[in-house]
């Protein structure tokens, strides 16, 4: 199958799942039913919603701090591997 082929198709594909539920009548805004915890939802949105001139990893506390400071860790801690990594790919050790 050709590019040009398998990327019209693949439009095609997505276009007639992307709109389903739009031919079937399904209504738009309705709140799902399924969830249990729906009210929870909608709190935690209009908790971050609220301007209170804190950034968004202070505005639950220690918690969003500490995952906060953990990703940036885990992402220093990335860089340098990285760094480290192509600095001992450039310079090969030679054997004896």
């Amino acid at each position: 199958m050709s590019s040009i082929a398998f990327k019209s198709a693949a439009t095609i594909v997505a276009r007639r799942l992307c709109t389903s539920a739009v031919r079937r009548g399904a209504e738009k805004g309705v709140i799902p039913s399924k969830i249990s915890n729906y009210k929870g939802v909608q709190h935690l949105q209009t908790e971050m919603l609220t301007d209170e001139s804190h950034l968004i990893w202070q505005k639950r506390g220690a918690v969003d701090k500490a995952l906060y400071g953990g990703t940036l860790a885990v992402g220093v801690g990335a860089l340098c591997y990285a760094v480290y990594m192509i600095l001992y790919m450039s310079f090969p050790h030679q054997k004896n």
